[in-house]
């Protein structure tokens, strides 16, 4: 099997001892990640199979696992994640609205951008970044 999930499974990098959760579910399945790097890339060692309260991404690779579309997941840390707009926010996302940064406590993702796998890492497509808006 050659799905991503599965080789995360079977190097060890994402199994946490629990057996009741699937891991190799699909060669499409949708995996989260925190916060991406500086160059607007997410390393696959940090990915999670399913979402934590502190995932702020979400990735859902197309049917080739090559390409994906990137969401921001909206919660209860979008204060933290305005509070470090270089490290969160960035890296991925065109702000519509950086002029209304003091007054807002929510992150809205308008549009969701483009990813593309280029071996251990996704990589945000400089034009195609995730759309948010703060409110």
């Amino acid at each position: 099997q050659n799905s991503t999930a599965y080789n995360l499974v079977s190097s060890g990098n994402h199994f946490d001892g629990d057996k009741r959760r699937s891991y190799a579910k699909t060669e499409n399945a949708e995996i989260f990640f925190t916060i991406p790097e500086g160059d607007g890339s997410f390393k696959t060692v940090n990915a999670k199979n399913s979402q934590d309260v502190e995932c702020f991404y979400r990735v859902i690779p197309d049917k080739g696992g090559q390409k994906g579309k990137l969401y921001f997941i909206s919660g209860d840390y979008d204060l933290r994640a305005l509070d470090n707009i270089d490290y969160y926010l960035n890296p991925v996302c065109e702000i519509q609205n950086i002029s209304d940064r003091s007054f807002a406590r929510k992150i809205i993702m308008t549009d969701p951008g483009s990813v593309i796998k280029r071996g251990d890492i996704w990589k945000i497509e400089e034009n195609n970044k995730v759309k948010i808006k703060l409110v």
